[in-house]
């Protein structure tokens, strides 16, 4: 126990300098190559950081690859002059190479088997590999160890260099289990943040994906990607209904201090899809039937709730559609906001049932009863016009829920 105990503290120091320098590695990996961003206001004192980095990247890939090494070993193991069939090491081999298998076939991915490589030149050693007579030169004995060292660290990092998309996921992996990397969850942003959003999302005339409310519009925002967040002085999210015209999706860089991650517990409460379209697009004015822009922005929405539905595995349990208008009131006889507000939901539900919507949808009537915007009543007409803009409009929530 004690020659245990003194080999320990004879590597200890070499050992945490080995770990901390693989969680620098990782960590800066997934700063540069995976999300492009630097936090700013990392301290030494937070080195702690680069050892639970390391050790969770470590548990992940020791993981993948002690599969390929038990599937390779196993099932091939007799085939070394050194070592005798044996049964249960055989099954061993058969077990680990079905796992990986079905990890392939499951991720549609031949990559996931990129350890075979590596396990294969590592198991040349204990296979092939002859030991020195003993009488050999102190210099044929260190370059034997060397060269030993080389291809053994060459095994080791070679599913690395040959799969980097797949080691990405494994760095991806390790920063979410630690808790800096958070997807589809929801936001609450303080006022500072509240305004960085919504000038950029005013900016680009998009349309945020949030419920809101009269007071803060932005205030929590559901279905974020939080790709950085914890450490340092900006947290880095991403809003996957946000995309420009190629499909990527807008990340806004926010003060840490004012974003605070809302957890769902267990995944298993839906937190609703909010997403507001504007009557402007969707409407002539005082009309109640679609424009064309506003058939094809319906068919965007869907497309794009089916598209994330497949992607976070969620299905959805009901859908709400409410229409709304601003304060001017409708001057026709026999109509009013109350009405042409129902009228307008009512063709937006239309659209989505000719769409695929096979849950039954409930429509709301709000008419002006719940503005967002806060349009001064001295304004010139026109202006007065374009500022109410945002209270003409259709809300559809979709409330979801986790695949069983």
């Amino acid at each position: 126990m004690k020659y245990l105990f003194d080999l320990f503290k004879s590597y200890a120091a070499t050992l945490l300098q080995v770990t901390i320098t693989l969680g620098v590695i990782v960590v800066f990996a997934y700063w540069a190559f995976i999300i492009n961003f630097y936090p700013t206001g990392i301290t030494i004192s937070e080195s702690l950081l680069f050892v639970f980095a390391a050790m969770m990247f470590g548990i992940f890939y020791t993981l993948w690859y002690s599969l390929a090494l038990g599937a390779v070993h196993g099932l091939f193991h007799w085939r070394s002059g050194k070592i005798k069939f044996d049964g249960g090491l055989f099954l061993l081999g058969v077990a680990s190479a079905l796992v990986l298998g079905i990890a392939a076939l499951a991720s549609h991915n031949v990559k996931v088997l990129a350890p075979l490589l590596g396990a294969m030149i590592l198991l040349i050693i204990p296979w092939y590999w002859n030991p020195l007579p003993l009488y050999t030169p102190v210099a044929r004995v260190q370059e034997h160890l060397r060269l030993k060292i080389l291809i053994v660290t060459t095994a080791i990092i070679l599913p690395m260099i040959f799969v980097p998309d797949l080691t990405a996921n494994i760095i991806s992996n390790s920063m979410q289990r630690l808790g800096f990397r958070q997807m589809d969850v929801s936001v609450s942003l303080d006022l500072t943040n509240q305004n960085i959003v919504k000038s950029v999302v005013d900016e680009l005339d998009l349309t945020l994906h949030t419920c809101g409310n009269n007071g803060h519009p932005e205030q929590v925002v559901h279905h974020v990607n939080v790709l950085w967040h914890g450490m340092g002085e900006r947290t880095l999210i991403e809003m996957p209904f946000l995309t420009n015209s190629n499909g990527s999706p807008y990340q806004f860089e926010l003060n840490r201090s004012g974003v605070n991650v809302v957890r769902r517990p267990g995944d298993k409460a839906g937190i609703p899809l909010c997403f507001t379209l504007g009557n402007d697009l969707l409407f002539e004015s005082l009309a109640s039937t679609l424009t064309p822009e506003g058939t094809s922005a319906l068919t965007a929405f869907s497309a794009k709730v089916k598209s994330y539905l497949e992607e976070s595995k969620r299905q959805v349990v009901a859908i709400t559609v409410t229409g709304h208008t601003d304060r001017n009131p409708v001057l026709a006889s026999n109509d009013s906001n109350q009405q042409l507000s129902r009228r307008r939901a009512e063709s937006v539900v239309e659209q989505l049932k000719t769409l695929g919507a096979a849950f039954p949808i409930d429509i709301k009537a709000a008419g002006s009863q719940k503005p967002i915007s806060s349009c001064a009543r001295d304004l010139p007409k026109s202006e007065l016009r374009e500022c109410l803009a945002m209270d003409r409009r259709v809300q559809i929530v979709i409330q979801t829920k986790t695949l069983l």
